[in-house]
């Protein structure tokens, strides 16, 4: 696309009508931009000039993706069944009318795979300088999507153009109706009234939570996926002391879209709760001591479990409905043992807000505190092998249990999904259990440490038996001010005895750097290695790497500060 073609008033016009068309679509589809999601691969031809570039349509959204003639570009997602990808294909204004480009969608899923093909160009000769790609997705589940480019007539140097490649999944008519509220003009006919136009974080996470929950038809196509399955789900809840289960999480239970499920409530009067029993011949009551505290309670649940997997719920929380489908689809993917998803919070009136997304799976975070929560699926067996719920740490339980399975090597996998609505914070454990804790699981994997404790999160310092020479690795072109303040924290502001400094400079020509360089290396405070090549962040620290000889490589930018 050129300057003067962006610049004229037919593309204007033209993008004003691709405006209201991409309006009208959002209306019926729920969009999501592949320029805003990481490709996997980008690959082109060099002698095409500039491999990729993403250029924002003018008076619209909408983006396009200008790459060579022969290039490809792939993206890895997890789509719903019904998504498709769509994007309209073809070449800038300036392509001669000889040149001829076949673009190709190619979705591949674990079950089938669909690919979708056109020709572009040859104008001269009557053919058509854009068309539009659609490709539908086979089946829920992670999908492999390449966006590939052949150059079939013209000089080497042709381009193509991708004009806002998407992924497009059918709403609802309830969504539907939802959005047409949201976008109308009128406050009263927006969700929530004359307050649904207040932007707080809430109030956008509701949003979210509208855009990415399941729809009916998804609820159905789940029902159906999942009514063949034998696998079985254990749920425990703690119920003593109440006269009633909350209504909302006992429909959170028999609404859920896997139907292979049952449902321990422990109690020291079952008879109590009796009524809840009625509805299901699948919910079952464990008895327990008043006095018993909750790892007791679980423990007691998880000798009768029948089910292959149990899940914690307490009572006045929820699950989603799909809760249990995305771990059954979780459990088919892979090898791993803990499946954990995101949580949030949710109010008296069922609204939800406060999110948790999660990162993946780390060891180490999980010595900061708790952090899989719920909803966190386990395998009943591998429970009771590791010896259940200890009660040494009163509400640190679940923590104890994962550091225990953590120590044991037992896989963890994060579930993408917010599946887990609490009603209430759950209580965490006293400082000095936390510090307990701690000393114990750093004893069991044989790694002594020092707990300490700052601004109330835990600190571990492990003891090291050895110190291996570490190499710090800096990439850096002129900036002097800030280079010396980064070396001063390196040399004075840290105790660690051996280590080397290594700066890499990417052709300085600043006289104060020049002198700071000479003045280190004078003193054989740091090896300079020069690097005469156009600025590369990765190729700087490789050459960084070849030079250094420590055993450990410790990669900085020129602007961190030591602190301590």
């Amino acid at each position: 696309m050129t300057d003067a073609e962006s610049m004229g008033p037919l593309h204007r016009v033209r993008g004003w009508i691709t405006g209201l068309s991409e309006q009208a679509g959002r209306l019926r589809y729920r969009w999501a931009d592949l320029r805003r999601i990481p490709a996997r691969e980008m690959a082109g031809d060099t002698n095409a000039g500039p491999d990729f570039s993403w250029l924002l349509q003018a008076g619209s959204t909408a983006a396009i993706l200008a790459c060579p003639a022969r290039s490809t570009v792939v993206y890895e997602l997890t789509l719903p069944a019904g998504a498709r990808v769509v994007a309209r294909c073809g070449l800038p204004r300036d392509a001669t009318g000889d040149s001829i480009v076949e673009f190709e969608i190619r979705i591949a899923s674990r079950a089938a795979e669909r690919v979708s093909r056109v020709r572009v160009g040859g104008v001269r000769r009557g053919g058509r300088r854009s068309r539009v790609l659609r490709v539908e997705v086979a089946e829920e589940g992670p999908v492999r999507v390449t966006l590939r480019t052949l150059l079939v007539a013209g000089p080497a140097g042709t381009r193509a153009v991708w004009s806002n490649p998407r992924v497009e999944t059918p709403r609802p008519i309830r969504d539907l109706m939802s959005a047409l509220g949201s976008r109308s003009r009128w406050p009263m006919l927006r969700p929530g009234g004359a307050r649904g136009s207040a932007s707080s974080g809430n109030t956008r996470y509701r949003l979210w939570v509208r855009e990415t929950e399941p729809s009916r038809r998804g609820l159905a196509e789940q029902r159906r996926w999942s009514q063949p399955r034998a696998r079985t789900f254990t749920l425990i809840t703690d119920a003593r002391n109440l006269r009633a289960l909350s209504m909302r999480t006992v429909a959170c239970v028999l609404d859920q879209t896997y139907p292979h499920w049952e449902w321990l409530l422990v109690s020291e009067h079952p008879t109590r709760l009796a009524g809840a029993g009625r509805r299901d011949t699948r919910v079952r009551f464990v008895s327990v001591a008043a006095h018993a505290g909750r790892a007791a309670a679980w423990n007691a649940a998880l000798q009768q479990a029948g089910g292959e997997l149990a899940v914690l719920l307490d009572d006045g929380d929820t699950l989603g409905p799909a809760a249990l489908y995305e771990v059954a689809r979780a459990i088919d993917q892979t090898d791993a043992h803990v499946f954990y998803s995101d949580e949030d919070r949710s109010g008296p009136a069922g609204g939800r807000h406060s999110p948790q997304f999660k990162p993946d799976w780390s060891p180490e975070l999980l010595l900061s505190g708790n952090y899989v929560g719920r909803l966190a699926a386990f395998h009943v067996g591998q429970a009771r092998s590791a010896g259940g719920f200890r009660g040494e740490w009163p509400g640190a339980e679940e923590w104890d249990f994962w550091l225990r399975l953590s120590a044991a090597r037992v896989r963890f996998r994060r579930i993408p999904r917010c599946l887990y609505h609490a009603q209430a914070v759950r209580p965490g454990p006293e400082p000095h259990h936390v510090q307990s804790l701690l000393e114990r699981h750093c004893a069991t994997i044989d790694r002594p440490a020092v707990v300490t404790t700052s601004a109330g999160l835990p600190h571990v310092a492990w003891h090291m038996p050895d110190e291996p020479p570490v190499s710090i690795i800096v990439p850096n072109r002129n900036a002097p001010g800030v280079l010396e303040r980064l070396v001063e924290g390196i040399l004075t502001g840290t105790r660690y005895p051996r280590r080397e400094l290594v700066i890499v400079d990417n052709q300085s020509t600043d006289p104060a750097t020049l002198r700071f360089y000479r003045a280190l290396a004078e003193r054989g405070m740091a090896r300079i290695v020069p690097f005469d090549r156009p600025f590369n962040f990765s190729a700087a620290c490789n050459a960084g790497a070849a030079a250094a000889s420590g055993e450990m490589l410790l990669f900085l930018n020129n602007d961190i500060e030591v602190l301590s």
